[in-house]
């Protein structure tokens, strides 16, 4: 079957339209309303018959085998047309939120043959992406009717953690820093561990001469240093409420176990044992510290499932039961958010416990959506109301921030486009001052 189109449903229009204005004017012309809507439907009706039939057209998916999350994809639709279609549209089926589609309307006709057309996907959700079926759509020479045909296909695409975001930020690291802790670092500051001794040269820092080692040889001797190896670095990543929330259609938690996978791949590389523990009521899917590159391997296991939830995240319970795991001094990322400072105050409480053994960095998400409320141009009462909203709930924000400073814990705020940057750079000046 087919059925008309929005040029024949105002087609039809514009002819009642004039029906009533020639039965109104000329009353004895009553006849000719209806020939003109008669004429009207068999132009329809032969533009439908002209339709590609169902059976002229057969339609494939080639899609990926697995997609990332917030990295865009294209799935191939392989089309096998006998006769041309006009003005075609394809879209893909999917009947969860796992990933973002639309129709898209190809350019031009399609004349008869085997095409291929690329869908865009972008999946927003970690899971499995069902694709029960296909759509696809044409209209007639006129374009008045058109005909739509679902094709089954009954796939089940995973949606993992976007792992080409991580390689291209190793990438980036390598070409920014590929020095730092796979070299001796000479300078003094640099590094914690003493590597040798050497005979000083112009350039050196004066600091690093031993002057015991100096009188002993009778010559200038500096020591060498290098970046101590061996940190413990625990990710306890929030997947409680709060981490639902969308950035740019992405979740914050998927935005944060993007950037713990970029960490622990920095981090395994260079020598550093990394774990990773999600929590929001209670723990959830987590692994102790593991060191070498081939522990990433379990890291991205442990990172896919982490789950969604709903539960408001106790973070008394899961901090303690996360600093009860370790049995040395880590450094503890805590990747959450919060939304003032009432509900914040167990959090900071407990992040202040855990910083009095271990050294804490926290890591949240700034808040665009109040920064643009309160940046805005105030033309109205509703605006200005929205704006002393915004800037009160934005100094909670800063006041929060700054407690946490001063008990001694570092602390990042920034967007999500600059999240895995932000918390690599903390990383390696901690690293830098020899701060864990």
């Amino acid at each position: 079957m087919f059925m008309p189109t929005v040029r024949a449903a105002l087609l039809a229009g514009v002819v009642v339209i004039l029906s009533i204005m020639v039965v109104t004017i000329m009353p004895d012309y009553w006849m000719m309303p209806l020939w003109l809507m008669l004429l009207v439907l068999a132009v329809i009706l032969f533009d439908g018959l002209r339709l590609a039939r169902a059976g002229d057209v057969r339609v494939h998916m080639d899609g990926p085998a697995a997609l990332f999350v917030g990295e865009a994809e294209r799935a191939g639709i392989l089309i096998n047309a006998q006769i041309p279609l006009h003005r075609v549209q394809l879209a893909v089926e999917c009947p969860d939120d796992t990933v973002m589609l639309s129709w898209r309307n190809l350019p031009g006709d399609l004349p008869a043959g085997e095409h291929r057309e690329d869908l865009d996907i972008l999946p927003v959700r970690r899971g499995i992406a069902h694709v029960p079926a296909i759509w696809i759509a044409w209209e007639g020479i006129w374009r008045l009717t058109r005909r739509s045909l679902r094709i089954p296909v009954g796939a089940d695409v995973p949606v993992i953690p976007n792992i080409r975001a991580v390689r291209r930020a190793a990438i980036a690291f390598d070409a920014r820093d590929s020095l730092f802790g796979s070299k001796p670092q000479l300078l003094q500051g640099d590094g914690s561990e003493f590597d040798a001794l050497r005979e000083y040269v112009p350039g050196l820092d004066h600091r690093s001469i031993d002057w015991k080692q100096t009188a002993r040889h009778r010559q200038l001797i500096c020591k060498e240093f290098r970046t101590e190896r061996n940190h413990q670095i625990v990710m306890a990543v929030d997947n409680g409420r709060l981490m639902g929330e969308t950035i740019d259609g992405i979740a914050r938690l998927d935005h944060a176990v993007t950037a713990a996978l970029q960490l622990g791949y920095i981090a395994l590389r260079d020598g550093d044992r990394f774990g990773l523990q999600g929590f929001n009521a209670d723990l959830d899917a987590g692994m102790p510290p593991v060191g070498g590159p081939q522990g990433f391997t379990m890291v991205r296991k442990i990172a896919a499932e982490i789950g969604y939830s709903t539960a408001e995240t106790n973070f008394t319970l899961s901090l303690t039961r996360i600093a009860a795991t370790l049995n040395r001094r880590s450094l503890i990322v805590v990747l959450t958010d919060f939304e003032d400072v009432i509900s914040a105050e167990l959090m900071m409480e407990n992040i202040a416990r855990l910083s009095r053994r271990h050294l804490v960095l926290f890591v949240t998400f700034s808040n665009s959506t109040l920064e643009a409320l309160q940046n805005n141009t105030v033309t109205s009462l509703a605006d200005m109301g929205r704006a002393i909203v915004a800037d009160t709930a934005l100094r909670d924000r800063r006041i929060v921030l700054e407690r946490l400073r001063r008990m001694g814990v570092d602390c990042i705020e920034t967007t999500a486009g600059e999240f895995g940057t932000e918390l690599l750079n903390s990383y390696m000046r901690l690293k830098r001052r020899d701060a864990i």
